[in-house]
């Protein structure tokens, strides 16, 4: 993140790395400038390696911890739109009003979870991002969940991901109610199905780490000339 490209030293120690990788493209115009070499390259989705505990099966769900204000702002905001919608709501993590249990990096829980939902939610993290988004939309697409993720600039232009194509976007807490809303009803339970479908092939085909290692070797590097491989 910019935040972090503040201090002077960090670029002195990036002049002797070859190639910087980032999973938040707004920086790299910031590497160009100071003659650093620098490339977009996100998250493998993480294969559980153990058996899921009984989860119960909720329709909404959200997983991750109450760590931001926007966060309890968003809490507030599937609460009332759960309520609304007749839909059972389940907030994974810590901090939580009401939650329903703790999934940090349970990827079995988690996907057990996400299999059995009627929609999934991820947010975004404000400030200077772009193309950025948690591993959460890669889990839970990979699970086959209908995902609803707060836009991301630039993210279909870095993933491949297409809104209203793998997943639907929101805007705002209004938008997502909405959203919640429509896409809840069961008029658009075909649809969901095709999206979340169409979701999980594409990040099974694109995300897993075995499809990140090859184009960091076949992509990537060879971004790297000889020379500069020389003079390293």
């Amino acid at each position: 993140h910019e935040r972090g490209l503040i201090d002077s030293r960090v670029f002195d120690l990036l002049r002797h790395i070859d190639l910087q990788l980032v999973v938040n493209a707004h920086p790299l115009s910031v590497y160009e400038q100071r003659g650093i070499r620098a490339a977009y390259w996100q998250i493998g989705i993480e294969e559980p390696q153990d058996v899921a505990p009984p989860i119960e099966p909720r329709d909404l769900v959200f997983l991750g911890n109450l760590n931001t204000r926007q966060r309890r702002d968003l809490e507030t905001a599937l609460t009332a739109a759960a309520q609304g919608a007749k839909l059972s709501l389940g907030m994974y993590g810590i901090g939580w009003k009401n939650p329903s249990g703790e999934t940090l990096y349970d990827f079995a829980a988690g996907e057990a979870i996400y299999k059995r939902c009627k929609m999934a939610i991820g947010d975004q993290f404000w400030g200077d991002t772009h193309a950025f988004v948690s591993n959460r939309m890669f889990q839970a697409l990979a699970a086959g969940a209908f995902f609803l993720q707060q836009e991301s600039p630039g993210l279909e232009d870095y993933t491949g991901l297409r809104d209203g194509v793998h997943y639907v976007a929101w805007s705002d807490l209004d938008d997502l109610q909405r959203k919640i809303k429509t896409w809840s009803n069961s008029k658009k339970a075909a649809k969901r199905a095709e999206i979340a479908a169409a979701g999980r092939a594409f990040v099974r085909e694109h995300f897993t780490f075995e499809a990140q290692v090859r184009k960091l070797f076949f992509e990537l590097l060879p971004m790297i000339t000889e020379s500069e491989r020389v003079l390293a």
